[in-house]
């Protein structure tokens, strides 16, 4: 546990004191969901209707004017983004003091409660490979990260630390969430947003620009997210975290999983250049390996017999792909709405039960 989250456990009692004299904080502490380098997060019972949520408390010493500015930022850009697919912000954020540590601010706040984890911890992509029948499914998740990455994106915001732990669900397997603007910067930033030579992220899904620190920092652009993103792609299929760097040679084996293998290679490559330069570029290659997939399962072609992923022609038009394939029916798990979330996930997890690919 770091130093940071350690004072937040430890000071506990004396930060709910405080926060129990804000009207806003009306909420009940029940458990703690996680620690990371700076805090911790709880789950929390909120309002009159004791609604699950989520609150995150974060610990930062007065002098560290570099580190009380990123939790500022992380803050403006949750509030910010409104997207089906990124996680939002409960209520107004806010900083306070305790008498015990008057050197430190702590910052505070409220999500909703993701009961259904994170990308990583759901093991139905914890297998190597993924089994082919879920493969439709992993598209269609993916497909929602891009999505809210694209949403940050329009806002002039880089995310700079996606991976599976930062991709969340909340009661919907079906619509994942975008989370942590920890280190997330403004566009025009990219040249004064840390300290020298610092690395920022995580290492397996980091783009090179961003190990190299401010020697690269200029290249640090949307490219920079499309290359964690497919990283996160390649989480999802191949059922295991990336090494660092590019992934090249096949991540999945058999020609009906081409298109998917060069898309990865591609959007990995070293020079920012040579990647997708944008969420829309990745988005059209992705929707050309799931209309792929779908004609694939629909009348048993060889996908190298269907439309080519061209990594240097990305902008395909949806109407352009109808046209090529006819509008074929998505592929999506079909789940009764009673069922609960724990049932749902551990029947996905287990390939049994009612949870089973179908066409709608």
């Amino acid at each position: 546990m770091s130093h940071q989250a350690f004072e937040v456990e430890q000071y506990l009692a004396e930060i709910l004191a405080v926060l129990r004299e804000r009207p806003e904080m009306d909420c009940e502490i029940c458990e703690r969901l996680g620690r990371g380098g700076q805090g911790v997060v709880y789950r929390v019972l909120q309002g009159p209707e004791r609604t699950p949520g989520a609150i995150k408390i974060v610990s930062v010493e007065d002098s560290d004017v570099e580190t009380n500015e990123r939790y500022r930022r992380e803050t403006r850009f949750m509030q910010r983004v409104s997207h089906p697919n990124v996680l939002r912000i409960i209520g107004e954020p806010g900083c306070f003091k305790i008498p015990s540590l008057p050197h430190r601010t702590f910052y505070h706040f409220r999500m909703p409660f993701a009961a259904g984890g994170s990308l990583a911890a759901l093991r139905v992509f914890g297998r190597q490979p993924l089994p082919a029948e879920l493969l439709g499914f992993a598209i269609e998740v993916f497909t929602g990260v891009c999505e809210g990455v694209r949403a940050i994106h329009r806002e002039q915001v880089l995310h700079r630390d996606l991976k599976p732990q930062n991709v969340l669900f909340l009661d919907d397997i079906h619509c994942p969430k975008v989370a942590d603007f920890g280190l997330a910067i403004a566009f025009e930033s990219t040249h004064s947003a840390t300290g020298t030579n610092e690395k920022v992220g995580t290492r397996r899904y980091m783009a090179p620009e961003q190990e190299a620190g401010n020697a690269k920092k200029s290249t640090i652009a949307a490219s920079t997210d499309t290359f964690a993103l497919c990283k996160v792609l390649y989480f999802l299929v191949a059922g295991r975290d990336p090494d660092s760097g590019p992934i090249t040679g096949p991540v999945l084996p058999g020609r009906r999983f081409d298109l998917l293998n060069e898309l990865i290679e591609h959007g990995t490559q070293d020079d920012p250049s040579r990647r997708f330069q944008t969420v829309d570029e990745l988005l059209s290659g992705v929707e050309v390996i799931r209309q792929n997939l779908a004609l694939s399962a629909n009348c048993g072609s060889d996908a190298s017999l269907l439309m080519p992923f061209e990594p240097s022609r990305c902008r395909y038009r949806r109407s352009e792909l109808l046209a090529y394939y006819g509008a074929p029916p998505r592929e999506r798990i079909v789940i009764k709405p009673e069922v609960e979330l724990e049932v749902v996930i551990q029947r996905v997890n287990d390939l049994t039960g009612k949870a089973r690919l179908k066409h709608t």
